[in-house]
């Protein structure tokens, strides 16, 4: 049987949105962009410890992850993503997060 596409509304709020939906749009996105917005969503860094892009010259992909790596940052927005539409609010990064982000991205 063939899947489905999801269908995209990117005006639809946060709680609209399907976990189907959600997850899919997630596969789309560039996971170092991806990694530095949930410095916003979550208030911290620490998904930094797990995911860590690297940008090498001879890099066969241009954020240096693998596949699995890639596979657990969009996880890991998943979760938080999920946390903020179940009415979690999100993180209030500090000042030092924010530039640290910017370093490592």
């Amino acid at each position: 049987m063939k899947e489905r596409p999801v269908s995209y509304d990117w005006q639809l709020p946060l709680s609209k949105v399907s976990d189907e939906q959600l997850r899919a749009a997630l596969e789309m996105a560039q996971v170092p962009a991806l990694l530095a917005s949930m410095v916003h969503l979550t208030g911290n860094t620490d998904h930094f410890d797990e995911v860590q892009p690297r940008f090498e010259l001879m890099a066969e992909e241009i954020d240096g992850l693998s596949e699995s790596q890639r596979a657990r940052a969009r996880e890991m927005a998943f979760i938080a993503l999920a946390a903020v539409r179940g009415g979690a609010q999100p993180g209030a990064p500090s000042e030092d997060a924010v530039v640290d982000t910017m370093h490592r991205i």
